[in-house]
């Protein structure tokens, strides 16, 4: 196995892994939690968020986005990865990584600064559910589709 191939499957698998978590979300978690009374659903999510903050899911989130960045640049040295690689690195970086520093991640700030049971609390829930969850799709779909250019080229 080349060390090229050993980079590709390792970025499949964090992709992989990112894609389950945030598909998870979209399809279920964040269904349940728009069920509950408002002060619940702060709640649960503010723990969520500070939980999330752990080595396996950071080193499957930012571990991949060094991969792509790694592909990224042997692209441009070597021109050794195909369209697929470089899409695959690029639909991470940009659909997955920054969307989530760029939107999730915010949200996710000015969710911690609520009071759960304040009337300002349950006004930010309500445009917090929807703006989240947009985003969250929006990563879910970039990390489904890195995995499918990954493994298209690993399997080509």
């Amino acid at each position: 196995m080349s060390a090229l191939q050993l980079l590709e499957i390792s970025a499949l698998l964090g992709a992989g892994i990112c894609a389950g978590i945030f598909v998870s979300f979209s399809t279920a978690v964040m269904r349940a939690l728009a069920r509950v009374a408002p002060a619940e659903g702060i709640r649960a999510m503010q723990s969520i968020n500070r939980a999330v903050f752990n080595p396996a899911f950071m080193g499957a989130f930012l571990g991949t986005a060094v991969l792509s960045i790694l592909m990224i640049a042997g692209s441009l040295l070597s021109q050794e990865l195909g369209a697929l690689q470089l899409s695959g690195a690029l639909i991470f970086l940009i659909g997955c990584f920054a969307v989530t520093a760029g939107f999730n991640v915010p949200l996710n700030e000015e969710l911690e600064k609520q009071d759960a049971d304040s009337d300002a609390g349950v006004r930010m829930w309500q445009r917090y559910l929807q703006n989240w969850c947009r985003w969250n799709h929006v990563r879910s779909a970039a990390c489904v589709l890195s995995l499918l250019c990954w493994a298209f080229a690993l399997s080509s």
